[in-house]
């Protein structure tokens, strides 16, 4: 917030769209590519029953483990394949409401 105005001072309006444009794909993609296990560690972590141990021994091995690791990132996911926004557009592209025009 307080960077702002030094950085569209520095930086042309191209390259700060470049720069941008950077930092919202890391954003994007660092969950992703780190399957959240810091934030997953912690959560577990907190619980009162938590075996800090195995959880510690878990994340250990993912990080290690190369195969433990591919097997992990491709495991089904339970919540979903990951379409249900295509879906829902698909269906709302296919209605017309009284209040707007959905294109």
């Amino acid at each position: 917030f307080f960077l702002v105005p030094i950085y569209t001072n520095a930086l042309s309006t191209s390259e700060y769209g470049v720069t941008d444009l950077i930092a919202s794909i890391c954003t994007v993609l660092v969950p992703i590519l780190t399957c959240n296990i810091g934030e997953s560690v912690m959560r577990f972590a907190l619980d009162e029953d938590a075996d800090y141990d195995k959880i510690m021994n878990e994340v250990s091995t993912l990080l290690d483990d190369s195969v433990a690791y591919n097997k992990m990132s491709k495991a089904v996911n339970p919540y979903g394949d990951g379409q249900a926004c295509h879906r829902i557009a698909e269906v709302l592209a296919d209605k017309e409401t009284d209040r707007y025009e959905v294109k």
